[in-house]
């Protein structure tokens, strides 16, 4: 979900059209529409002069005209009527609300952007700042500060419904995005943060109840060789194709490079999961210009031998085989 606090009434869809005056580009009012907090119009205004009416309508969603519904996702919603046209698929995770309910029937505070069950995160201050529909009412919430500013499980809040579970699919790409916004973690001259990035990643896990050995400590070249070392059951060494295919299935993957230079460090990073994987493969912090949603070989040289490793949550009584 891409929105933190509804306020009672949703203002969207102001767009733009772009006419010419002395050599200026200037911008007009197009459309503009207000909402009720269960989506019901209020108010809609459009320019006589442009023959335009945008289809995507309350919480930016795509509007039938001839029906008046709108197109979430996994269902549609009625304004109208204030409910869903069907039963939540994630029903049966919570059963003590209405499969048909909006926001849990409380849109002043929850956005739904497809119809499912959510992770909330806080802010410091315990302010929700984004929920995520993913059928667990885990509730994360903003510690440390600097370059250690990460989400931390925080507890469940059976009120919201869903199940007693951390989905850790949302946790690792909610971090990353944190990760991704937090001036701290930027280039400061010659000083690059990716192992700190990356711990950020490693904690959020490790705050979970099954985040057993999560976190890996050190530089770059120091977490790589506690990885390649064994002696955490709790990571596997993997191929490229291993670690792909685990992060899109949620999990935690991570690549490094070892430099053989003692008096320098290498660089770790994490596999993009969920939302984050269509930004780019690899969600990395170092270098400038190399820093965001990056592919692979922008985020260690394509000539630079790389590891890569899966954590495997929960306690490990025994080897892991991972097979591609």
């Amino acid at each position: 979900m891409k929105s933190t606090k509804n306020d009672k009434i949703k203002e969207i869809n102001i767009t733009p059209a772009h006419g010419r005056s002395r050599g200026k580009t200037t911008a007009q009012y197009v459309q503009h529409l207000c909402y009720l907090p269960f989506g019901e119009e209020w108010l809609n205004q459009q320019n006589s002069a442009i023959d335009y009416k945008s289809r995507y309508t309350f919480s930016g969603k795509e509007r039938d005209s001839e029906t008046g519904y709108s197109y979430f996702g996994a269902r549609y919603y009625s304004s109208d009527y204030s409910i869903w046209l069907s039963v939540d698929p994630l029903s049966d995770k919570y059963l003590n609300l209405t499969p048909y309910a909006y926001c849990s029937n409380n849109p002043i505070i929850l956005v739904d952007p497809d119809g499912q069950v959510f992770t909330n995160f806080e802010d410091a201050d315990g302010n929700i700042v984004k929920h995520i529909d993913d059928g667990s009412n885990a509730v994360f919430k903003q510690t440390g500060s600097g370059t250690g500013k990460h989400y931390a499980f925080k507890g469940y809040d059976e009120s919201q419904g869903g199940a007693n579970e951390v989905n850790l699919e949302t946790a690792i790409q909610e971090q990353q995005q944190l990760n991704n916004d937090n001036p701290s973690l930027q280039q400061n001259g010659n000083t690059t943060y990716c192992n700190y990035a990356t711990q950020n990643v490693m904690k959020t896990v490790a705050s979970t109840p099954e985040g057993i050995n999560a976190l890996v400590s050190g530089r770059a070249n120091a977490m790589i060789d506690q990885m390649l070392s064994g002696n955490n059951p709790n990571y596997i060494s993997v191929s490229k194709e291993g670690a792909t295919e685990y992060a899109s299935n949620g999990g935690l993957a991570i690549v490094g490079y070892r430099n053989p230079n003692t008096q320098s460090s290498g660089h770790v990073a994490t596999f993009s999961v969920g939302d984050n994987i269509k930004l780019g493969l690899i969600a990395n912090i170092g270098v400038a210009a190399y820093t965001g949603f990056k592919s692979l070989n922008s985020t260690i040289a394509k000539s630079k031998p790389k590891s890569y490793f899966i954590y495997v949550p929960g306690y490990v009584l025994k080897p892991v085989t991972v097979t591609p």
